[in-house]
């Protein structure tokens, strides 16, 4: 039974702090905003291609087809809890048809309703960090009004997924070095973490480090073995049955980008050892401007920064017992460093939902700086009321240059795949990269061709056989926009020219983006036989 003397101090916090829920309120109206628009908007704005791979494997594990995306090929290409949250909402809301959108529209409560947990974890993250109420609202205003957080958080992948389990690790890892127990609790939550996205690892490995620093050998492996173990048991049933099924630990999603932008770089500059470093740096500069860019206020990623060298110099920052989670936390920023490095300087893959933990430091660094700007509470008030405006306009500056339309290239998959519907055969073969929208919203057969969602493309791919791949299966048709079948894939191709084996039967073009001013095409395979020449280009 609850009992007043329980209820009393979470009510007394709610109003001491209640310009951070007022935020976070906020942040959460405007999710559901976004979320409740219509398809053209969550194509557009929200939902990337690789979304609807979830979605469509998602429907036929439901429908009985298995762990496939195109009902015929076998895959592993996903992330497993995201995947088992999408289960029962696509058993209770699918409604069966190509434009069964019910699921997605409950997936994104879903997110919404992790957004929120997350949100609060994020809180009181910052509450045993600091104990002015100006420094908390500040920092829930650069986490829960982030333009980025919110699109990536609603992007139909596990992101939103993975976002809590992160947050919700971090803040049972501080509590846990404070109190000096409760690591099984942490491990469990890491190894869920884990199971949401598998570069998470590299967070629950900083933590067991830190471990060993800060108790050392004896104390430190007395502690991380235990942690590290139960860790594993979490996720060890997900990697067995990757090797079990398709002998492979990791998935064809973590090795499907890589294998590409690897070729991607020979294809491009040649084999030699200078061109490999030069691509290692060339791309980590590139990501690390990017992940800049998506903190929606880099000048005040670099003014944090600047005063944390200021405060070392000035021998000001002192780590009382109060604050011995503090080295913890620079930890856990060390697991961000390697997770970048990993990514960006050895796999050449980033998208933008890899690095979106990064702004949960970058919440944290900013609340540091006013914390430190100023003793007085009144005066915390006063800065974080005048640098709340300028993050306010930062992250609109951000959402209008870089997050609108971002998707653009969706509407046109769309399109594709309602003019297959009409003109294609519902047993027809078609062969697409870029599978998602495609795949889920054609009545056709959609086979993935860039081998992320078909474990069988991906072994083609490997071996540079894809065009010997695509005869095997007897796809009749290719639907992609022309760079990825004259650039992106082209040293896949087991032909000399893979233009010459096709013939384009349909084009759309529903934009005016300079990097799709070709439009999407649907081309017919040299050689298919007669019987579907009645399509007209």
């Amino acid at each position: 039974m609850i009992r007043m003397s329980q209820i009393l101090p979470a009510f007394q916090a709610m109003r001491r702090n209640w310009a951070a829920y007022s935020v976070i309120t906020a942040g959460l109206l405007l999710q559901v905003l976004l979320a409740t628009r219509g398809l053209d908007f969550l194509l557009t704005n929200l939902l990337p291609d690789d979304a609807f791979y979830y979605f469509q494997i998602a429907r036929h594990i439901v429908e009985g087809a298995g762990s496939t995306f195109d009902g015929l090929h076998p895959t592993n290409g996903y992330h497993p809890l995201w995947m088992a949250v999408l289960l029962p909402i696509f058993s209770v809301f699918s409604i069966g048809g190509v434009h069964d959108v019910a699921p997605l529209y409950a997936a994104l409560g879903v997110s919404i309703v992790l957004n929120a947990v997350t949100a609060l974890a994020v809180l009181a993250i910052i509450s045993r960090l600091s104990q002015s109420p100006a420094v908390r609202a500040f920092a829930m205003l650069m986490w829960s009004l982030n333009p980025f957080i919110i699109f990536e958080s609603l992007n139909g992948l596990e992101t939103s997924l993975a976002l809590c389990l992160f947050t919700i690790f971090i803040f049972l890892a501080l509590r846990a070095a404070e109190r000096d127990t409760g690591y099984f609790l942490a491990a469990i939550v890491a190894g869920l973490m884990i199971l949401a996205r598998l570069d998470m690892a590299v967070y629950l490995a900083a933590f067991l480090l830190w471990l060993l620093v800060r108790f050392g050998w004896k104390g430190g492996l007395q502690r991380a073995i235990p942690a590290g173990l139960l860790a594993t048991a979490v996720v060890s049933p997900w990697f067995l049955w990757n090797y079990a099924n398709f002998g492979m630990l990791l998935t064809s999603a973590s090795n499907g980008n890589q294998l590409v932008n690897h070729a991607l770089i020979v294809q491009d500059h040649g084999t030699s050892f200078f061109q490999a470093v030069k691509a290692v740096f060339y791309s980590l500069v590139i990501y690390a401007m990017d992940v800049l860019e998506r903190t929606g206020a880099a000048w005040l990623v670099f003014a944090s920064i600047g005063a944390l060298i200021a405060a070392l110099a000035a021998s000001v920052v002192k780590m009382s017992r109060r604050f011995l989670n503090m080295p913890l936390l620079l930890a856990l920023f060390g697991g961000f460093l390697v997770l970048f490095l990993v990514n960006a300087g050895i796999r050449f893959t980033g998208r933008s939902w890899y690095f979106v933990s990064f702004n949960l430091f970058v919440a944290l660094g900013a609340a540091w700086m006013l914390g430190r700007l100023y003793n007085d509470e009144r005066k915390r008030v006063i800065a974080g009321l005048l640098l709340a405006p300028l993050v306010l306009v930062s992250f609109f500056l951000g959402w209008y240059g870089t997050l609108r339309d971002q998707f653009v290239n969706g509407r046109e998959m769309y399109a594709m795949a309602e003019w297959m519907n009409k003109h294609l055969p519902e047993d027809e073969l078609v062969g697409v990269f870029n599978a998602g929208v495609q795949g889920y919203f054609s009545h056709v057969t959609v086979v993935n061709l860039d081998g992320l969602v078909n474990n069988s493309a991906h072994d083609a791919m490997r071996e540079y056989k894809l065009w010997s791949y695509i005869e095997e299966e007897k796809l009749r048709y290719i639907s992609d926009f022309d760079i990825y079948l004259t650039y992106r894939y082209k040293s896949f191709f087991d032909v000399e020219d893979v233009s010459k084996e096709l013939e384009e039967i349909h084009r759309i073009d529903m934009t005016n983006s300079a990097r799709l001013a070709e439009g999407i095409a649907l081309y017919r395979i040299s050689g298919s036989s007669e019987a579907d020449k009645e399509i007209a280009p």
